[in-house]
């Protein structure tokens, strides 16, 4: 203590004294009562209070060493973090992150404080302690254990991508962008991962209040080269339940595990480069950043185009909008296409736009183009005998009708292998998926529904409907047995139906054999039976008489 604050406060206190001698030396009954207080009292009392006060700082020592000692063993045993953007508590078990209310964390406090009778009175100062150490324990701080790390890893290897590598490099690069790193940096991802993006974004904002798919794009808008990643994923990606299953069970072990990694490797650029041991990998995501786009349509040329010199000076002259001459010239629409075959082959976005692609295929092959025809002469392409017949087929069978409901894409596969069958053309090896993208290309106002179902029109090969009413009519005589054989059966269910329709196709239809799906033939009944369907599952027996 100051010393001069000393002696001031001793000169107050000789001053009070010798004001209460002076004021009590006539009163003999007052002067004795002071006298013996100073003298006999106040030591007693001062030493009592001091012994008092130490023993009490004793006790309030010895309580703040029991509550830290609960306190750390209660939060070892229990790991809690806190999301403070969002104001959620997250429980740890050491397997699974999961969220927790603040009720639930007090009541586990409460109750674990009940087995210790020492620390009863002190709960509620507990409780506030711990609660306070939880809300400065960030969430982004975790280190999850291996078991986690693996189950994530498993959750997304083999069914969403093809390797380990590739699962943890999208890992890192959602640990990148919940932690804010490198903003410049852009990945690209097929758009069949749209509803995946869509859903884990949604739910990284709701639980972290960060956009963890915030690098990810489908399309290229003139990104600089340098700052252009792509990511490899399995075409699953577009299937819902696989979706929701990882999103909906691990979202919480996915985002921690992301920033953990994120922080271990500082970068999914360094994961890639220094951790990966992938070469595969890499070169694929650093494939934008180490091209040009005169190295890419040069890629496409060698790929994609055949030159003859025979044909410069033959005469060319078009068939139609969308056709060449057998193999002689390729239009600028094929071109067009077989470069989005190639883009898609390469599976990377448009980073040539079309007008440039088209400026530097006339610049370097100039001798090939006729303007007045739009069309490169002299070149070929292995690709365009499967365009051309595919488009012959569409336009010899294909036509507008109000009435048909749908046709699939993959019963359109079906449909042109005939169709080069019954003209004799080579049978073109065209999936799914490279159908569709010739009806986007080439016939932009077909209306596609999940990319899947082609409305209003129908295919002069199979009338669907009539195939439907011809095995109808066939097939009634065998529910008529059954109405015959059993008074009860007054009416049939059109699942039962439907699969009495199929076995008769199989068993009559031998040149086609192609049958329509369960949805469509309902629709059929429904449409057309109406008078006869009952509870919207059954049709009355009258409709087979």
């Amino acid at each position: 203590m100051d010393n001069n604050k000393i002696q001031q406060d001793k000169r107050a206190s000789y001053q009070i004294i010798d004001e209460l001698y002076e004021k009590y030396r006539e009163h003999e009954y007052m002067y004795d009562k002071l006298n013996h207080y100073i003298q006999n009292q106040l030591t007693s009392i001062l030493n009592n209070m001091s012994n008092n006060r130490e023993m009490k700082l004793i006790k309030l020592k010895e309580n703040a060493e029991e509550q830290h000692m609960f306190t750390e063993h209660f939060l070892t045993r229990n790991q809690y973090f806190y999301l403070p953007s969002t104001e959620y508590f997250i429980y740890y078990d050491g397997g699974h992150y999961q969220l927790i209310s603040e009720d639930d964390i007090q009541y586990n406090i409460v109750r674990t404080i009940t087995r210790n009778d020492a620390l009863m009175n002190q709960k509620r100062q507990i409780k506030t302690n711990i609660i306070k150490k939880i809300k400065d324990n960030i969430l982004f701080k975790t280190i999850p254990e291996s078991d986690t790390i693996q189950s994530v890893i498993e959750m997304l290897y083999p069914s969403l991508f093809s390797s380990k590598t590739e699962a943890k490099y999208f890992l890192t690069i959602l640990g990148d962008n919940i932690l804010k790193k490198d903003t410049s940096i852009v990945h690209f991802i097929t758009i069949k991962s749209k509803y995946f993006l869509k859903s884990l974004t949604q739910i990284s904002h709701m639980l972290t209040g960060c956009d963890m798919c915030n690098s990810i794009k489908h399309k290229y808008h003139n990104h600089s080269y340098q700052d252009c990643r792509l990511i490899k994923i399995n075409d699953c990606i577009n299937n819902e339940n696989i979706v929701n299953s990882v999103i909906s069970n691990n979202i919480l072990n996915l985002i921690c595990v992301s920033i953990h990694y994120s922080k271990r490797f500082e970068s999914s650029d360094t994961y890639l480069l220094n951790q990966s041991n992938d070469d595969v990998l890499t070169q694929y995501a650093f494939f934008i950043k180490n091209t040009t786009s005169e190295e890419l349509i040069q890629q496409f040329i060698n790929q994609y185009i055949d030159f003859d010199e025979n044909l410069l000076n033959t005469n060319v002259v078009l068939m139609d909008d969308h056709l060449t001459n057998r193999s002689k010239q390729i239009t600028w629409k094929n071109m067009l296409f077989l470069w989005k075959k190639f883009i898609d082959t390469k599976q990377i976005p448009f980073i040539v736009t079309s007008q440039n692609m088209k400026t530097y295929l006339i610049e370097k092959l100039s001798k090939y183009y006729q303007e007045e025809h739009d069309s490169f002469i002299g070149i070929c392409s292995k690709f365009i005998p499967s365009i051309e017949n595919f488009l012959n087929f569409w336009n010899d069978t294909m036509f507008d009708d109000e009435t048909e409901y749908d046709l699939e894409i993959d019963e359109i596969v079906i449909l042109f292998k005939a169709w080069c069958n019954i003209n004799q053309e080579t049978v073109s090896n065209l999936n799914d998926k490279q159908i569709l993208d010739l009806i986007l290309h080439y016939f932009p106002n077909i209306d596609i529904e999940r990319d899947k179902f082609i409305a209003n029109m129908r295919c002069t090969i199979w009338d669907k409907q009539m195939d439907i009413q011809i095995a109808l009519e066939n097939i009634k005589e065998t529910f008529q047995k059954k109405i015959q054989d059993s008074s009860n059966v007054y009416q049939f269910s059109i699942y039962d139906i439907y699969l009495s329709y199929c076995k008769y196709v199989s068993e009559n239809n031998a040149h086609k054999k192609l049958i329509v799906n369960k949805n469509y033939f309902e629709k059929y009944i429904i449409e057309n039976f109406q008078e006869y369907i009952v509870d919207s599952k059954f049709l009355n027996s009258t409709w087979c008489k």
